[in-house]
């Protein structure tokens, strides 16, 4: 086997690029360690020749000798020192906290029990003076005296201001109240007044309709006495219902009478028929009163058959009339007794007029009777 060294192909010098810590910090090496570094790397021996050996320190002496190789041996060895100090003055910071935190600690909890043994002896103490009775009587007087000052002094102005405000302000609330009371009272009676005046509208109304639809004479006298009575609305409404019943039983109101027929032989057995009563059946049934629409009828037909001068069938005719109950009766019997007297009815739908003539008038009318 040759001994002679292999030779290592190495890329040319000019190939081969600046190190990057020589480029960073802008340092130059010189040319005659780099002509060593190059002429060891184009002959490196084997590893157990002695020119290796050699050629290794001679490397080692040219890096040696490069100022950036120097400065980043220096930094990095300040760096590991640093480190090295931050550990140890951290290890030792560490011991030096926890020694005084175990001593503030225990510092803590002397002074604790300390303060509070001395609390407990002075309350002792206290309490055991508080037991001796001139103690006590001082302790009362001192309390007694200091209680009046206090009273005079911060309690009673107190006291007197709050007495003087809630006594303004109960009498503004008195104030308060009597308005009320007085607004109240004034919207009563306005409450009173207006259902007064509901009450009495709502009565005439009522009334009205009984007299339209019952022929209620006393519903049509109590209307007719309120228009003297109301005033202002209240009597124009009285007033138009009245002239809505004279409406209704006045001579052109609707009738009745021609939808009804008597019974003649109740009202005489000898009839048979209603055309077969005379004036003297009629004015007999009249007398007797038979139900309301019967004496409409009835009225109907003397209108037609009543003999005119007959003194007998006007004062039967005016002696219904007195206490006739219905409008629509008292509307036919007022044409019975213009044609028996001759004295036309003046508009009252109620025959008080014909009441009041026949009064003046009867015994003229006996002078001319006509009944033999």
């Amino acid at each position: 086997m040759s001994t002679e060294p292999e030779e290592m192909e190495v890329s040319s010098p000019q190939n081969v690029p600046n190190p990057p810590a020589a480029r960073s910090r802008g340092v130059k090496h010189s040319s005659e360690s780099e002509n060593q570094i190059k002429r060891a790397l184009l002959h490196l021996p084997r590893v157990t020749e002695t020119e290796f050996r050699l050629a290794v320190e001679d490397i080692t002496d040219a890096l040696s000798k490069k100022r950036g190789f120097e400065f980043r041996v220096a930094v990095e060895t300040t760096l590991m020192l640093a480190l090295a100090g931050s550990v140890v003055l951290g290890i030792i910071g560490y011991s030096v906290n926890t020694l005084y935190e175990n001593k503030l600690k225990d510092f803590e909890q002397k002074t604790l029990e300390q303060v509070g043994n001395a609390k407990e002896r002075v309350e002792a103490e206290i309490k055991e003076e508080f037991k001796k009775e001139n103690v006590q009587k001082t302790v009362a007087d001192a309390v007694s005296g200091e209680s009046a000052r206090l009273l005079a002094d911060s309690v009673q102005p107190t006291i007197s201001d709050f007495k003087a405000k809630t006594e303004k302000e109960l009498e503004g609330f008195n104030a308060f109240l009597k308005d009320q009371q007085q607004a109240a009272a004034k919207d009563l009676e306005d409450t009173k007044t207006q259902l007064a005046r509901l009450k009495r509208r709502n009565e005439v109304t009522a009334l009205a309709d009984r007299a339209i639809g019952q022929g209620d004479v006393e519903a049509y006298h109590k209307i007719a006495d309120m228009t003297d009575h109301l005033t202002g609305e209240e009597q124009n409404a009285a007033v138009s219902e009245v002239f809505r019943i004279v409406e209704a039983f006045g001579p052109l109101g609707p009738s009745r009478a021609k939808s009804v027929h008597l019974d003649a032989e109740k009202l005489n057995p000898k009839r048979t028929k209603e055309d077969e009563l005379d004036a003297d059946d009629l004015i007999g049934a009249l007398a007797k009163g038979p139900e309301t629409l019967a004496r409409v009828r009835i009225g109907y037909l003397l209108q037609q058959k009543a003999k005119p001068g007959s003194y007998h069938t006007a004062e039967t005719v005016i002696e219904d009339i007195r206490s006739e109950k219905s409008l629509e009766v008292i509307r036919e019997l007022t044409a019975v007794f213009a044609r028996v007297t001759g004295h036309p009815s003046e508009g009252r739908i109620d025959g008080s007029d014909l009441v009041e003539w026949w009064d003046k008038n009867k015994e003229e009318s006996r002078k001319k009777n006509t009944d033999k």
